[in-house]
């Protein structure tokens, strides 16, 4: 399976993976189902997240407020002829 590039483990080493990712290896008693680290909640930071979005949309807008009296006030070319 390895030649095929299919992940192997080890299984006469779990020992040295489990300490060496901070697991268990039998514990005593068992967990409830969906408890432990890998189960945790991660949440986003949501005044942190208002306030970029404001921010981004405060930047849009005055960058093409800019763009925008840049190209439509602008003086009008002068042709020249050749």
């Amino acid at each position: 399976m390895s030649e095929r590039g299919i992940p192997i483990i080890h299984l006469l080493e779990v020992d040295r993976l489990a300490e060496r990712y901070d697991l268990p290896i039998a514990p005593m008693p068992l967990p409830e189902i969906g408890e432990g680290k890998i189960f945790s909640e991660s949440m986003y930071n949501i005044p942190f997240a208002v306030i970029l979005i404001i921010f981004y949309s405060l930047a849009t807008f005055c960058l093409i407020r800019i763009d925008m009296k840049h190209y439509l006030f602008r003086p009008p070319r002068k042709e020249v002829d050749s």
